[in-house]
């Protein structure tokens, strides 16, 4: 008989086992493949159900963390920490509120994670905008562009440039 036990993990905890076993008459090993495709399944399993609300929130789950932007458009941003904490809870497609302060006004934004890298001393996150309400968009877009956002230039890059031309052949 071939048996396998993948450990559904949460914040470092073991909350729950995925249990695979062969028990058919050929009784064959279990592949590798098998094998990689019940971690992923497990990491799947863990965010549904964090997704729907199977764990209890803790109240200090929330944690705020002050970190300069280094690069921002209307459509997200690339902030810098050398938080280790960061570095392990903040995973590429993570999902995250922030507040974004420029001049005297302070953004809610809603965000995901898209991009995660490292140099020497700090770990570089790039954010998309999910969440912002327009009034605010139309007041960053101002900032950062020095005019008002117009409909007609949501197929183009920022500030309204027309994309570079691309050579396909």
């Amino acid at each position: 008989m071939s048996e396998l036990w993948c450990p559904v993990l949460y914040n470092e905890y073991v909350v729950g086992y995925v249990h695979v076993w062969n028990t058919a008459a050929r009784r064959e090993r279990i592949s590798r493949d098998v094998i990689e495709f019940v971690q992923q399944f497990a990491k799947v399993l863990c965010y549904s159900l964090v997704t729907n609300g199977y764990f209890k929130v803790e109240n200090s789950t929330e944690r705020r963390y002050e970190a300069p932007i280094i690069d921002l458009s209307a459509s997200g941003l690339l902030f810098a920490h050398t938080s280790a904490e960061l570095v392990r809870e903040l995973l590429v497609h993570t999902d995250l509120d922030l507040s974004v302060r420029l001049d005297k006004r302070t953004i809610p934004v809603g965000g995901r994670i898209m991009r995660k890298f490292r140099d020497a001393e700090n770990t570089y996150f790039g954010l998309l905008f999910l969440k912002i309400e327009q009034e605010d968009f139309q007041f960053l877009f101002h900032f950062l562009y020095g005019k008002e956002f117009d409909p007609s230039l949501e197929g183009r890059w920022e500030g309204g440039a027309p994309p570079p031309p691309l050579d396909m052949s």
